[in-house]
């Protein structure tokens, strides 16, 4: 009896992890590298600061660390997730930008799904599932482009 009874429960969490749908994983992180001739760590860092700046409402409030010693800007982002049944919904996600002399890259990840409060519960935040993610990976890729195209323009200027 304890057999069949083990049995059913074994099988009944095989069926349950199979009903789940797949989460976000590392292996989805959107990321690119730039190779940028002749430029070096610290005026990369100077344009990647100004991207933030240029790309958030406020930086200050999506800025969580950075260095210039060592090339480092961490951040976390967000973003409407969209739909009308889904009004309200945000996509939260970290920002990793690394610098050094000649390249920079961007990496966005640990992408979280916040669901409004509505009267039945408070609000909740959930990783994404891949169907959630396929949604919104057009909006950040995007962004990570933005980023890309914002290292590459020429700076010099003599206004």
């Amino acid at each position: 009896m304890k057999l069949n009874s083990f049995i059913v429960t074994l099988f009944s969490l095989f069926i349950i992890h199979c009903a789940l749908p797949p989460k976000v994983d590392e292996s989805m992180n959107i990321q690119r590298i730039i190779e940028l001739p002749d430029q070096n760590q610290e005026l990369l860092f100077t344009k990647s600061m100004e991207w933030f700046s240029t790309s958030f409402k406020s930086s200050k409030a999506v800025i969580d660390y950075s260095d210039i010693e060592t090339g480092i800007i961490m951040g976390n982002g967000n973003m409407d997730y969209g739909g009308i049944l889904t009004a309200g919904y945000d996509v939260l996600f970290s920002i990793k930008v690394d610098v050094k002399d000649n390249r920079s890259r961007i990496t966005l990840g640990n992408f979280i799904l916040r669901i409004p409060p509505s009267k039945y519960a408070g609000e909740m935040e959930a990783p994404m599932v891949v169907r959630d993610f396929e949604k919104v990976r057009p909006k950040l890729e995007a962004l990570a482009t933005n980023y890309v195209e914002y290292m590459n323009q020429n700076t010099e200027s003599d206004w």
